[in-house]
């Protein structure tokens, strides 16, 4: 305290001398506050605003004063002078005390709801829009949602507690572009040979959906997602024939439940792909195949450390014509995954999922297949941007042809970064595949890729 002392009596001589400096008011203002002298410290920042030196920041000193001061409709009006300034942290701060007091204010009245809706809220929004990558904008955040959840404002509970997103329905348009340093050629899920071409390419995602609540138990949710995917690659057939056209309807029906007293959710997943290809290498997409799924999941909260769930489901595959017909496969698939909460948000997600192909007419493609991952997520790790560190490993056996392929290995670690903009979303990712095969010349290779991603929600 005493360095403010000092600067007090400093500040106080060089003013009766008549030295002059722009900046000289605002110190002499801050220092009188933290001494709590408070109205002499009025005066400072008030010369300090007229010599237009840190206008908002003097602003926002003078209404925290008058507040102490208990003059509150005074300090309303610099609160709400400041929250219209230019410096956007300064502005920020001020829309959020502005939106406190009404708040304090609205607790006295008779009905408080209709002051909060109309009032607060709004004002504690365009706090929030101000900046919304700023510290204080997850105090905000969370302020509104305190706010909505006492009066009823929030997002709609289930029986079990669990929380139902606000907005029904859900749309999307995804755009990705990216860099493929070895596009590999997809026959069938299992013969996945390397093609040694790179090329450019161009991903497209539209995903609506709806959610249905019954008695607030049951949620159906109906999804329909459209995907395509070409590659820049025009003059090798190898590359282009991967492009591709996805139709993928589908719905998930839950049973919103308790298990051990806490929240769970028993789902039942039927999905159908419908997927157009240039398999004849004619430079455009013909049906290719359809594949119907049925997944039966039950996630738990019986452990402390995150939710747990378990997953096992059908996928029956038939080629378009009979042609085609070495695609018709059953898959038999078996998952389990765990989060792990961290600190500050940030969590660890474990995966296991294990594949069981057996193909109708060409049974020597059988597979059995085993994944193993792990996601290490960041929220706001590095600039505001959230990371997702991955590291996987597939182990393949490839049964009757594991005398010219053995067992295979796929390692795919990945890093992916993803800043929110309102509506919008910006991913950045880069993949590495590296699959390890008996068969060299076929199954063995690396592969990079490297996109960036742009997504609108509707």
């Amino acid at each position: 305290m005493q360095e403010y002392e000092d600067a007090h009596i400093f500040f106080s001589r060089a003013r009766r001398l008549g030295y002059k400096n722009i900046e000289m008011d605002y110190e002499h203002g801050q220092a009188l506050y933290a001494l709590k002298k408070l109205k002499i410290a009025l005066g400072a920042f008030s010369r300090s605003i007229k010599k237009g030196f840190k206008p908002d920041q003097s602003k926002l000193y003078i209404a925290q004063i008058l507040e102490e001061l208990k003059l509150d409709d005074k300090a309303y009006k610099f609160y709400d002078s400041a929250s219209r300034g230019e410096n956007d942290d300064i502005a920020q701060a001020a829309g959020f005390k502005k939106a406190t007091m009404l708040q304090q204010k609205a607790v006295g009245l008779q009905n408080p709801k209709n002051v909060i809706l109309n009032k607060v809220l709004p004002k504690l929004e365009q706090a929030l829009d101000r900046k919304g990558d700023s510290p204080l904008s997850k105090a905000i955040a969370l302020e509104i949602f305190k706010i909505k959840n006492k009066y009823g404002l929030g997002p709609k509970k289930l029986r079990n507690g669990n929380v139902v997103p606000a907005r029904d329905w859900d749309l999307y348009l995804a755009q990705r572009f990216g860099y493929d340093s070895n596009v590999v050629l997809e026959a069938d899920e299992v013969n996945i040979e390397s093609s040694n071409k790179d090329s450019m390419t161009s991903f497209t995602d539209i995903n609506a959906r709806y959610r249905f609540i019954q008695n607030d138990l049951w949620v159906f949710q109906p999804e329909m997602s459209v995907t395509t995917e070409r590659f820049f690659e025009r003059e090798n057939s190898e590359v282009y024939t991967n492009d591709n056209l996805i139709l993928n309807p589908s719905l998930t029906t839950k049973f919103e439940h308790l298990m051990g007293g806490k929240p769970a959710t028993t789902s039942l997943e039927t999905a159908y792909v419908y997927r157009q290809q240039d398999f004849n290498a004619e430079k455009s997409v013909d049906y290719y195949f359809n594949q119907t799924s049925i997944t039966l999941g039950e996630r738990v909260n019986l452990l402390s450390m995150g939710p747990t769930q378990a997953k096992v489901g059908v996928e029956i595959v038939r080629g378009a014509t009979d042609a085609l017909d070495t695609l018709d496969r059953t898959t038999y698939t078996l998952s389990l995954d765990q989060i792990i909460n961290l600190s500050k948000g940030a969590f660890l997600l474990l995966l296991n999922q294990n594949r069981f192909n057996g193909y109708k007419t060409a049974e020597t493609n059988d597979t059995n297949s085993y994944l193993f991952r792990t996601d290490y997520v960041v929220p706001d790790a590095i600039w505001a941007w959230d990371l997702n560190l991955t590291a996987a490993i597939t182990i393949t056996d490839t049964k009757e042809q594991s005398e010219e392929r053995g067992t295979e290995l796929l390692y795919a670690p990945g890093v992916f970064f993803t800043k929110r903009f309102k509506e919008w979303r910006v991913k950045l990712l880069y993949n590495f595949n590296s699959n390890n095969s008996k068969d060299k010349d076929t199954f063995d290779y690396t592969q990079h890729i490297v996109s960036g991603e742009l997504r609108y929600n509707f």
